[in-house]
């Protein structure tokens, strides 16, 4: 094995026991697969609790109407990071503002209102009539086009967000086999906003009027993100030996 070979493999393993330290239990090698029927409270919280369901896949049903959502309450996401989630609109009402989406949000407001009351957010969601990037902090906020056409009831999409920076994005949206339907990057987050994107961001799964299947959460470190992971991992190592001594 080569030099690059063993650096690269070095850099996956710290990456992954970075994601599992810092994701509690519900998190395996970097994925929450939602399995059984209990949900892990302790990992997240419930904005609307009865309206959430876990069944090996979680479902979100507020298709009678209003929003719930369910959040990462200390894991986030940062820059050189992907968030993927498969996605399943089982119904949407439409006529009420039928919609689904997965955010990473600063979770101001934690459980005692919806995500989009959270000073800041970013995601995807699929609407009547389009798959959009959505980003702002409450009251305000907007996105930019990935599909021009919504997600169809009964399909699964996988849904990505992908951390440059603090201030940049690429969001995609995948069949289930890694064809990419639509992409869209954005380069600059900040715009239009009079405050800056924490690095840090929560996790959160969410629906409008509409009922849907999260199969699982999956975090990922792209390789370009890993060796700078693995270097921080050995100073953070190596202040602690120097703590504990």
């Amino acid at each position: 094995m080569n030099t690059a070979r063993i650096m690269r493999v070095a850099c996956v393993a710290v990456a992954i026991a970075l994601v599992n330290g810092h994701a509690q239990a519900a998190f395996i090698n970097g994925r929450e697969s939602f399995l059984g029927v209990i949900k892990d409270t302790v990992t997240w919280e419930q904005w609307m609790p009865n309206a959430i369901s876990q069944n090996n896949g979680l479902t979100i049903d507020t298709l009678a109407g209003g929003t719930a959502d369910y959040t990462t309450k200390n894991l986030t996401i940062g820059p050189g990071q992907v968030l993927r989630v498969p996605v399943t609109i089982l119904e949407a009402n439409y006529n009420t503002g039928g919609a689904v989406y997965v955010l990473l949000t600063s979770n101001s407001d934690r459980n005692f209102q919806s995500s989009f009351f959270d000073d800041a957010y970013l995601g995807i969601g699929s609407t009547s009539r389009s798959i959009n990037t959505n980003k702002g902090g409450y009251p305000s906020g907007y996105g930019a086009t990935i599909l021009s056409s919504p997600q169809p009831i009964n399909q699964t999409y996988i849904w990505e967000i992908d951390r440059h920076t603090n201030n940049s994005a690429t969001f995609t949206v995948r069949d289930l086999n890694e064809n990419v339907l639509g992409s869209y990057t954005d380069n600059d987050l900040n715009l239009g906003f009079g405050f800056t994107f924490p690095e840090q961001l929560h996790i959160s799964l969410y629906t409008q009027s509409a009922k849907a299947l999260f199969s699982y959460v999956e975090i990922r470190v792209p390789e370009s993100g890993l060796l700078a992971l693995f270097f921080s991992a050995t100073v953070v190592a190596a202040r602690q030996r120097r703590f504990r001594s």
